[in-house]
This record gives structure tokens, sequence and C-alpha cells, in this order.
């Protein structure tokens, strides 16, 4: 049986495999190239991964923990809750337009430190028609049923993203690199 440090370790390292542009909002480098994959494949990957780590984490004994690790351990067990409950629900994919556009993984490279700027955005920006086909394949499915709100909402942020974009060569952070 883990410790709960050890079960940590092991989740985030692997939590951030699986969703790499949420590693810089923790300051974990080593993922700030990379875009999230909404393939079946890493989809499948996710829901596993949710699914053993809360059975993992269950197994860990709280006793001996600092009054700090009850409270991480509580929010990490109400966390892979929800996401299990989530997961067993629906396919968030096939619901949230947004997810698919680039635009805020481009945009926190700019307000982060990273540690090649100019390389991490043209690398989020060469994989960006790979997340928008997955984008129209996903929300193509019979299944799929995105809130018209979220739709508009979607279409909104990339006419916002296409601004965002065409304004990141005076962007101060991308001049200075």
């Amino acid at each position: 049986m883990p410790s709960f440090a050890e079960f940590c370790t092991d989740f985030f390292k692997k939590y951030f495999e699986l969703h790499p542009t949420e590693a810089i909002h923790y300051g974990i480098e080593g993922y700030d190239h990379l875009l999230n994959d909404y393939s079946d494949e890493i989809y499948s990957k996710e829901k596993a991964f949710v699914q053993e780590s809360l059975k993992q984490l269950r197994q860990v004994s709280v006793k001996g923990l600092s009054r700090d690790e009850v409270v991480d351990y509580a929010l990490m067990e109400g966390r892979l809750t929800i996401e299990n409950y989530e997961f067993n629900k629906e396919d968030y994919r096939l619901r949230c337009p947004e997810i698919y556009l680039p635009i805020s993984a481009v945009y926190i490279l700019t307000v982060k430190p990273t540690n090649d700027i100019i390389g991490n955005i043209m690398s989020r920006l060469a994989k960006t028609p790979q997340a928008v086909q997955q984008g129209i394949s996903n929300l193509s499915r019979r299944e799929a049923n995105p809130p018209r709100l979220w739709t508009k909402m979607a279409t909104e942020a990339t006419r916002g993203g296409i601004d965002f974009l065409d304004s990141l060569p005076e962007n101060p952070k991308v001049k200075e690199a």
C-alpha cells in the first residue's frame, strides 16, 4: 500500500501526461509544447485512470497523516468521486465544443513562465489542426449533444481567439523573446 505522498506523486505524473495543458498552471515543466488529446484512446485512458486512482486512494491509510494531508486526501477523494461520476454519466467531449479551441492553451504561455515561449507557442499551434479535427469528429457523432448556448459561446470564443492570435506578435513576452 503506497503512502499518500507516493500516491500523489504517481497520480500527478499520470494526470499531467493525460492533461498536458494543465501542467503550466501548477508550474510543472515538460508539457508546455503539448495540447490535450481528445481521441477515444486517451478518453478511455482518462476514464480508467480516474477509476483506478479512486480505488488506489481509498487503499491509502489516513492514519498518521498531518491535518493538511487529511484535508488534501479528502479533496482528492472528492475530486475523483465527482470525476468518476461524470465519466459514468456522459462523455464530456460530446458536449463541450470549446475544449477543442487551443486559444487558452496558447494564451497561458504568455502569462506563465515557460522555457521556450516561441517554440512552445509554435508547437501548440502546429497541433491545432489535429485538435480541431478531433472536435469535428467527436461533435459530429450521432450521440453528441452540445447545448446550443455552449456552441454559440465556442463560436464567439473562436472569433476572439482569431483576434488574439492576430495580436500575438505584439504581445510583450512574445516580442521580448
